[in-house]
């Protein structure tokens, strides 16, 4: 299984293939919009270079507030790039439940097939038996 490790200014992606889907996790910084643009764009890359259909985010960074605009135009940028062909199941560390439920709800309007989970195994099954 091939794994690759960005270090980019602000972060650090880990992104690995696992059975039926990619793991990706994104740690050591603090998140804002455009850090959170920043990763999505290099895990969209990821996936069309290797085809995948489903990934689970996990996002390990000191979290920041976002607001609904903040959110829909990060979906935007995700629609673009090709994230309404894949499954993403999305597990936030640190940052509020609520807060990214409430921006899973906007996604699904988007078109994405996005769920936001508490824990990495609830993801990793809904991943794998629900689609």
């Amino acid at each position: 299984m091939e794994k690759v490790v960005y270090r980019e200014p602000g972060f650090r992606l880990e992104i690995e293939d696992q059975p039926g889907y990619l793991r990706a996790q994104v740690s050591e910084g603090q998140d804002s919009p455009a850090l959170s643009l920043a990763y999505w764009t290099l895990l969209g890359d990821e996936c069309r270079r290797r085809g995948v259909r489903k990934m689970l985010v996990i996002e390990d960074l000191e979290p920041c507030e976002v607001t609904d605009a903040e959110f829909q135009a990060l979906f935007a940028d995700m629609v673009g790039m090709g994230f309404q062909n894949v499954t993403v199941a999305f597990v936030p560390m640190r940052a509020s439940l609520q807060t990214n439920e409430r921006g899973s709800l906007l996604g699904v309007e988007f078109g994405l097939d996005l769920m936001v989970f508490s824990d990495e195994s609830y993801a990793v099954r809904w991943l794998r038996f629900s689609h």
